[in-house]
């Protein structure tokens, strides 16, 4: 829906029924009805982007600047471990291994 083109921060859009780039958007208009989606890019460390990490919800919802970062972390964890790298130590702090 709203991955195919982003590369920068996680994007988030509260409610996709009311933001005018994705109100007409299948997913959103019919099943399964996304009102919510943030997503962070999954960028491997030669920059090469794969997709993204999303979360989905039919209510509309907001992402504070704490969640945000979570996202952002978790998506550079899922390329730590799809590379074999270890970066469980970013996580671990908040309570996530």
């Amino acid at each position: 829906m709203v991955c195919r083109k982003h590369h920068g921060p996680p994007r988030v859009v509260a409610d996709a029924l009311t933001d005018e780039r994705f109100a007409n958007n299948p997913l959103v208009t019919s099943a399964p009805h996304i009102r919510f989606y943030a997503g962070a890019p999954l960028i491997t460390p030669l920059g090469h982007r794969l997709g993204t990490l999303c979360a989905i919800d039919q209510k509309p919802r907001t992402l504070d600047a704490e969640d945000r970062t979570l996202l952002k972390e978790l998506s550079e964890h899922v390329m730590d471990h799809a590379s074999g790298r270890q970066g469980a130590g970013r996580l671990k702090g908040r309570g996530l291994r």
